[in-house]
């Protein structure tokens, strides 16, 4: 049984995994809406655990962020695309026509007014 925790994971971290595998599922068809221009199309998404609505903010230039709370790093590009996240709240950087996030996502405290700068 310990072999295969050790292997495997425990449940709980197990589950965790699954529900921020659905998070960045929901943000990436936020980010589809949005780059849509139907941003008022995604008002109904919410954090499959705590109901939440994901948070979204849009700058000038059709630059936006879309952030949620994840329970666990994710912080592998290759083994997570282009979506690598640390555990906690973070947000994702969007530039015009892009299709994916521009890099990993950044913790949301740091995400303000030196979002978009490179």
């Amino acid at each position: 049984m310990a072999l295969g925790f050790t292997l495997m994971g425990d449940p709980g971290h197990a589950r965790a995994v699954a529900l921020d595998e659905r998070r960045v599922t929901d943000l990436q068809r936020i980010a589809e809406l949005v780059r849509a221009h139907r941003s008022d199309a995604f008002i109904t998404a919410t954090d499959p655990e705590t109901h939440a609505a994901y948070r979204y903010r849009r700058f000038g230039g059709g630059r936006f962020l879309l952030c949620a709370k994840f329970a666990t790093a994710a912080l592998d590009a290759e083994a997570y695309g282009s979506w690598p996240h640390p555990a906690g709240a973070a947000c994702f950087r969007f530039f015009p026509g892009a299709i994916s996030p521009d890099g990993p996502a950044i913790p949301e405290r740091t995400a303000g007014g030196r979002a978009f700068t490179r």
